[in-house]
C-alpha cells in the first residue's frame, strides 16, 4: 500500500522518490548537462556558449570553497585561525591549549639541556613527551572538529571524532603500560642489567609540569556517560568531557611514570643491592595505568561499535510495552538504538497496526514516549492488508 513518509513537518508520498531529491543542486546540474570547474570561469557548453551556474548554489559554494582551501591557501589560513580563537574562547580547550604549551616547553628545554651535557636519558625523556604533546593535539583538533556544523556528509555531526580521540587516548596509553610490563619482565628475567640512573632535578621538574597538568584537568577525573538522551550545550557537548578525561588518564599516567622513575632513582642510591625494584616499580605503574584506563577503552570502544547499553534499552522497552499496548498496534519489529556519541541516541523501529488504525495518532504516540530517551527517532507505521482488498496507509516520521 501507499506509505506516507513525515519528517520535520513535510510530507512525501510514496517511496519511490529518486536518490537525488535530498541533493536538489546535483539534479538542476545534471538537467542543465554543464561541466563544473574549480575557478570563477564556467566552461563552454556543448553548443560553444559559456553556461554561468546560480551563485547561490551550495553545490557551487561547496566546490569554490574546496578550491580557495586547496588551491588559494588564503581559506585555509583563516579557517585555521577561526579554530584557534573558537579552542581559545572555551575554559575547557584553553587549558589543554596551555598545558600543551607548557609541556612542549619544556620539553624543549628538555632537548637543549640533554645536548649541552650529552645526556641521553633526558634526550629520550624529552621526545618521549613530545609524543605525548602530540597526542594530546590530536585530542584538541577533535574538539576543534566536533562543533563543526551537520552536512550532508556527516548528518549526526562531528561529535563522534571526540569519541574516536578518547578510544585512540585509552589504547594508546594500554599499549604504553604493556610495553612497561615487557621490559620489567625483561629486566628480572635478564642476568645482565645495564641501568643508567638519570638527574633527579629534571626529573623533578617534569613531575611538577605533570602535576600542573593534572590540576588543570582534575575536574574530568571521573568518567560519567550518559547513555540516553541528554540536553548538550550546542558546542561543548558530553563528548568532549570523554575526551577530556582521556586527558586526564593521559597526564596521570605520565605522572605515575615520572613518580615512579623519582623512586626508583633514588632507592637505588640508598639501596643499591635491591636491583629487582625498578622492574617491580615499572610493573606497579603498569598496571595502575591499564585499570583506570581500560573503562574508557571499554565504553568507548562499545560507542564506536553501536552497542546499546542497558540503561538505554531499559527506557526503551519500557516504551515499546507502553505502545504495544496502545489501541490497533499489533506488535513492533526492527528495533535498532544505539549511541552516536555521549548523550545523542539514534533509534528506528517498525511497528504494525491493523489496517484501520489510524495511523498519524499512533505515530504520534510513539513519537511523544520515545522523545525521553531517543534523540533521533525514525518511526516506521505499517498496516496489515485490509480483508475487504482496500489500500492501506501507513505512515513513518
Amino acid at each position: 500500500g501507499e506509505l506516507v513518509t513525515i519528517g520535520s513537518g513535510e510530507e512525501r508520498h510514496g517511496l519511490g522518490h529518486s536518490m537525488s531529491a535530498p541533493f536538489p543542486e546535483l539534479a538542476a546540474s545534471a538537467a542543465q548537462d554543464i561541466e563544473i570547474t574549480l575557478d570563477a570561469h564556467p566552461a563552454p557548453s556543448a553548443e560553444g556558449r559559456r553556461v554561468a551556474m546560480p551563485q547561490s548554489s551550495p553545490l557551487i559554494s561547496r566546490l569554490k570553497s574546496f578550491g580557495t582551501a586547496r588551491f588559494g591557501g588564503v581559506a585555509t589560513k583563516l579557517r585555521s585561525a577561526g579554530y584557534f580563537r573558537m579552542l581559545w574562547s572555551y575554559a575547557e580547550s584553553r587549558r589543554l591549549m596551555a598545558f600543551i604549551g607548557i609541556s612542549g616547553g619544556f620539553s624543549t628545554f628538555q632537548l637543549i639541556f640533554a645536548a649541552v651535557y650529552g645526556s641521553i636519558e633526558l634526550m629520550s625523556e624529552a621526545l618521549h613527551n613530545y609524543f605525548h604533546c602530540i597526542v594530546l593535539t590530536c585530542s584538541l583538533l577533535a574538539m576543534g572538529i566536533s562543533v563543526e556544523a551537520k552536512d550532508r556528509g556527516y548528518t549526526y555531526g562531528y561529535d563522534r571524532c571526540n569519541v574516536l580521540a578518547a578510544f585512540t587516548n585509552g589504547v594508546f596509553l594500554v599499549l604504553m603500560a604493556l610495553f612497561f610490563i615487557s621490559e620489567a619482565i625483561h629486566h628480572l628475567t635478564s642476568n645482565h642489567h645495564m641501568h643508567t640512573e638519570p638527574s633527579i632535578p629534571p626529573l623533578i621538574a617534569g613531575l611538577c609540569v605533570d602535576l600542573l597538568g593534572l590540576w588543570l584537568f582534575s575536574p574530568y577525573a571521573r568518567l560519567s556517560v550518559p547513555t540516553i538522551k541528554t540536553q548538550a550545550s550546542r558546542t561543548f557537548s558530553e563528548a568532549h568531557k570523554v575526551n577530556l578525561h582521556s586527558v586526564f588518564l593521559h597526564v596521570l599516567a605520565d605522572n605515575l611514570r615520572t613518580a615512579g622513575l623519582v623512586v626508583t632513582t633514588v632507592a637505588s642510591r640508598y639501596v643499591p643491592e635491591f636491583d629487582s625494584l625498578p622492574a617491580l616499580v615499572t610493573f606497579v605503574v603498569a598496571l595502575l595505568i591499564i585499570r583506570s584506563v581500560m573503562p574508557l577503552v571499554r565504553i568507548t570502544c562499545k560507542i564506536i561499535l553501536q552497542a546499546a547499553p542497558m540503561p538505554l534499552l531499559a527506557g526503551v522497552q519500557k516504551c515499546m510495552r507502553e505502545v504495544i499496548g496502545y489501541e490497533g498496534v499489533l506488535r513492533c519489529k526492527n528495533q535498532h538504538w544505539w549511541v552516536f556519541a555521549p548523550g545523542i541516541t539514534v533509534g528506528t523501529v517498525t511497528l504494525l497496526v491493523r489496517h484501520d488504525t489510524d495511523a498519524q495518532a499512533v505515530l504520534g504516540h510513539a513519537h511523544n514516549l520515545l522523545k525521553k530517551y531517543v534523540t533521533h527517532i525514525t518511526i516506521q507505521v505499517e498496516k496489515q492488508p485490509s480483508p475487504y482488498g482496500h489500500s492501506s496507509h501507513g505512515g513513518s516520521i
